[in-house]
């Protein structure tokens, strides 16, 4: 199964529908917040289509109804997934992999840094796909991707290119 993580649109509403359409295989969209009015937008726009589209809210969704965490189990494998700013995200991960073993999660996936990580610790996944507005430490937005496998979970990032 993949999955697509994307977060941190900030207005980028096109952004998130070519990073949909770069990953036609993709059966799940999990956007992590600040840009939901965005994810909204690209969920319409391929209303359906086989695919489930999840979303939390991040800081900058001030009049969003979303949760802003959600624990779920994908192929066998649970995740833990929020925009991170109430973890503290941007002080370190600690909050957040607490709370991911708490709950036996296998993965958690979080936003607010617009910084990619991807991470392992004692078996835990640790993923953040970055901004799909605008990276902190990289040249190009980025997106994340999870793909669940018979041989096991294996996340990374995507650097996003748009079409000149």
């Amino acid at each position: 199964m993949r999955i697509l993580v994307l977060s941190d649109s900030h207005g980028k509403y096109h952004r998130l529908i070519a990073a949909i359409a770069a990953q036609p295989t993709a059966e799940v969209v999990l956007f992590l917040g600040d840009g939901l009015r965005d994810f909204e937008r690209a969920v319409a726009a391929y209303d359906g289509l086989p695919k489930t589209f999840l979303a939390v809210q991040g800081n900058c969704d001030y009049t969003s109804e979303h949760k802003e965490r959600e624990f779920l189990t994908l192929d066998g494998v649970k995740l833990y997934i929020t925009h991170g700013h109430v973890e503290s995200v941007k002080n370190g991960e600690d909050v957040l992999i607490r709370r991911a073993r708490q709950y036996e999660c296998q993965v958690a996936l979080y936003g607010h840094t617009h910084v990619p990580v991807v991470m392992y610790q004692d078996g835990l996944h640790l993923l953040n796909p970055g901004s799909m507005h605008s990276s902190r430490d990289r040249n190009n937005p980025t997106y994340g991707i999870v793909d669940i496998t018979s041989a096991g979970i294996v996340p990374y990032i995507v650097d996003f290119q748009e079409d000149a």
